[in-house]
């Protein structure tokens, strides 16, 4: 026999013991290690409060920063001392929130996510730009990284503003008890309980929506080293560009705002299941999933615009009118409206006759029927403004509260909406168990209910007990919608969340 075969098959038996001994001495320090199920400090029902870092610490994440090195393309001191600081003082604000309550990346931990897509996509499109813009060929190599940077900049805060103005987050101290956390004030204290919630949106939503555009300013400061704000304010037309896009003015933000728009609408779009292509609409290949379903992106994209203001609710001529129990949606305009919406994220395969809509709404029993209608899903009925004198006819959709409105109470609508047929009579929809009882005429002796001996009222625990934990927020007027921020996944269910 050859010798390399026999020094090869010594190698190899060789290398097949110190594999096994490698496997038992990762199998015993597994074993010795203390398990988390039988420690002693039980695992907290709320979130705690990470580094940037630790929060970047996870295969998806890290994989999705590499890509960004590799595309921005600078020296490791560089990119540790300004990119990376930058994206780590980013996470610190964000933690576990989402990037949306009912629309995209409305999971744990989406406003990172969605941030890092943006980031990747959009310095990919830099890359198609001349930066900086209008400047002669011999001067771009003196600009274009410090450009590159701004780019990097604005779309890090482009949604960062969130956390001062659309969400409130309570952390515990040092004395046990939850208090309000102020971003502008720093950073949660690492290692601390804390737990967060939407705001109630309450008054114009367009101007809540404009006022988180504008609040991601006031953190800009929070992303920046010195030596780089030094660096970005020696170029005054760059701090134009990169302010104006980063408060979301509808002028000066120029290139810089044009590749930001277009890195946000690629990462939402893919979080939806748009582009069933499988690519972006810049033409960069994705890994979402394709399976997402038509009635499901309707009732995410319904949402999204009652939410936002972009479909006025309860006064005359609005497409939304709230009850105590139901939303009537004006059909044509509500649904015209939704696959507007659905076509500007990139989705693919919406039909264009809005009854076929219904029928796949109706199909999957997110309408309420209408029992007297040869339509099933559509109803006819007679809205009643009192208060103004405003009278009019509509043909609806009718959805239960809890799909429209899942973490929310609605404001209800100072009105009348009586259902009618098609020729505009009242129509009567009394169950036909009801219907068969004969009623009690006597007026002057009505049916009394008898209570049994065993039949006692259970006993009320206060809300001011003090021997009971305070919640994390105080308890609001009206029912609650508050959640922990675990339980926090919308994207796909439609039930309200329990407090």
């Amino acid at each position: 026999m050859p010798f390399f075969s026999r020094r090869s098959k010594t190698y190899r038996a060789s290398f097949q013991w110190e594999g096994t001994m490698l496997t038992y001495i990762k199998r015993l320090i597994r074993q010795n290690e203390p398990s988390q199920l039988n420690s002693d400090h039980p695992k907290s029902q709320y979130p705690i409060a990470q580094t940037g870092q630790a929060l970047l610490a996870n295969d998806g994440r890290l994989k999705v920063i590499r890509k960004i090195k590799r595309l921005i393309s600078v020296t490791d001191v560089v990119w540790s001392t300004h990119y990376l600081f930058a994206i780590e003082q980013f996470a610190e604000l964000a933690q576990l929130m989402p990037a949306s309550e009912l629309h995209h990346h409305s999971n744990e931990g989406g406003l990172i996510d969605h941030t890092l897509e943006a980031l990747h996509v959009g310095t990919r499109i830099a890359q198609g730009y001349v930066l900086p813009p209008n400047t002669p060929p011999e001067e771009l190599a003196k600009g274009a990284e410090k450009w590159r940077f701004g780019v990097f900049i604005a779309i890090l805060t482009h949604d960062i503003g969130k956390v001062v103005t659309d969400i409130e987050v309570v952390y515990r101290g040092d004395d046990g008890e939850f208090q309000r956390w102020y971003p502008w004030c720093g950073g949660l204290p690492v290692g601390c309980e804390y737990s967060y919630r939407y705001k109630p949106k309450s008054g114009n939503p367009a101007i809540a929506k404009a006022l988180h555009e504008k609040a991601g300013m006031s953190l800009l400061p929070r992303l920046l080293t010195k030596e780089a704000t030094a660096w970005l304010f020696e170029d005054s037309q760059l701090i134009s560009s990169l302010f104006n896009t980063v408060c979301h003015s509808t002028f000066g933000g120029q290139v810089i705002s044009e590749i930001v728009r277009k890195a946000d609408g690629a990462s939402v779009s893919q979080n939806l299941g748009a582009n069933g292509d499988g690519r972006h609409p810049e033409g960069m290949a994705t890994k979402h999933s394709t399976s997402t379903p038509l009635q499901e992106k309707v009732m995410i994209s319904l949402r999204k615009l009652i939410h936002d203001g972009d479909l006025k609710r309860n006064k005359p001529g609005a497409a939304i009118w709230t009850t105590d129990t139901e939303t009537w949606v004006v059909s044509r305009t509500g649904i015209d409206a939704v696959r507007v919406q659905l076509m500007n994220e990139g989705h693919k395969g919406i039909p264009q006759n809005p009854v076929r809509i219904f029928e796949i709404l109706s199909e999957h029993d997110l309408l309420i029927p209408n029992p007297s209608s040869e339509n099933a899903s559509i109803w006819y009925g007679e809205v009643n403004d009192f208060a103004k004198d405003w009278r009019q006819k509509l043909t609806f959709l009718k959805f239960k509260n809890e799909l429209i409105w899942p973490t929310s109470t609605p404001e209800i609508f100072d009105g009348e909406i009586l259902p009618v047929d098609a020729k505009g009579k009242p129509l009567s929809l009394v169950p036909v168990s009801k219907a068969n009882e004969t009623p009690n005429t006597d007026v002057d002796n009505p049916p009394t209910l008898e209570r049994s001996k065993g039949d006692s009222l259970p006993e009320v625990t206060p809300v001011n007990d003090s021997s009971r934990a305070p919640p994390p927020f105080p308890q609001p007027k009206q029912e609650s919608y508050y959640r922990r921020s675990r339980t926090l996944n919308l994207k796909r269910g439609y039930g309200r969340l329990a407090p």
